[in-house]
């Protein structure tokens, strides 16, 4: 473990040069321009490819096992060491639409107009899982976690839960680097288009500047607190499943 975390360690500090340069081309807006592709780039995009297709397979066979495990605790709450599946607290969130809706002459009081930087990256023509792989889709497809009958019980993991758990976490292991080498792969791609707004066929990469109008919550709810508290939606309790990033029972 140590050998290889120090392999992942140096081969971070070598890119990181490459990143920096790349990150450089995130002070001015793109040039609206779709250049030609180019052997290098269609070389680079093949490697996005490739490597996007493994973390999709590994993520759909991920999903696949978290469902077998909570069928094989026979849908308990929690196993000690391995998961908990607890309903989440309600939370509250302010609309700001209610009071541009109810209230339009206060709402425009609390706008103010400022720039803001947007950069959006987009490979083109990503294959789906369905496309590559449709077996595997369908058995993705085929094991939604349950979200209801779930029994409010506390269980020690059983030799087969602990066989599911450690196959979850050797898929952890294998996406880790994997989605390094995507983000590596990306940079490579981002460096390829320069200031320009993509490749044609290959990416995009688009950075501008708007205008966008921003409401000020904070000083809106000092002034007008009822209206605030009208303003007020609650959210849903939902299941949320917590997995244990590492084994901490004997096998």
């Amino acid at each position: 473990i140590i050998v290889e975390a120090e392999h992942w360690k140096t081969n971070q500090l070598s890119f990181y040069p490459l990143y920096e340069k790349a990150n450089a081309l995130l002070q001015k807006p793109s040039n609206g321009k779709i250049i030609n592709s180019s052997p290098e780039a269609k070389k680079r995009y093949d490697q996005y490819i490739e490597i996007y297709k493994e973390i999709k397979t590994l993520e759909a066979k991920a999903d696949i096992i978290k469902y077998k495990i909570i069928d094989a605790a026979e849908r308990s709450e929690i196993v000690k060491g391995i998961y908990t599946y607890k309903m989440s607290s309600p939370s509250n969130s302010f609309k700001k639409a209610e009071v541009e809706k109810n209230h339009p002459e206060i709402y425009k009081q609390y706008l103010t107009l400022k720039k803001d930087y947007k950069s959006s990256f987009n490979v083109k023509n990503k294959p789906s899982l369905s496309k590559f792989n449709p077996d595997l889709y369908q058995e993705k497809n085929s094991c939604k976690l349950p979200k209801d009958d779930i029994e409010e019980r506390a269980v020690k993991p059983s030799l087969k839960l602990k066989e599911l758990h450690k196959a979850l976490l050797d898929i952890d292991c294998k996406l880790a680097p994997l989605r390094w080498s995507e983000e590596v792969a990306k940079t490579h791609l981002r460096l390829l288009i320069r200031m320009n707004e993509g490749i044609d066929n290959i990416a995009t990469h688009s950075r501008v500047i708007e205008e966008k109008e921003e409401f000020d919550s904070t000083k809106f709810k000092f002034d007008h607190p009822e209206i605030y508290k009208q303003c007020i939606s609650q959210s849903k309790p939902a299941r949320k499943l917590i997995l244990e990033p590492g084994r901490a029972y004997p096998f």
